[in-house]
């Protein structure tokens, strides 16, 4: 369970990398996945 968990906060984080992108017109396509460490480091 705790595998999957960490997997969708890693694509939630590249979701919103890539709305960000577009947001300041960037290319979304340069978003990439974070390592899970780093991702489920972030203070919410």
């Amino acid at each position: 369970m705790r595998g999957l968990q960490e997997a969708l906060d890693q694509c939630w984080d590249l979701l919103r990398q890539r709305r960000a992108a577009r947001e300041f017109d960037r290319d979304p396509d340069t978003a990439s996945e974070r390592p899970v460490p780093e991702v489920e480091g972030y203070q919410q």
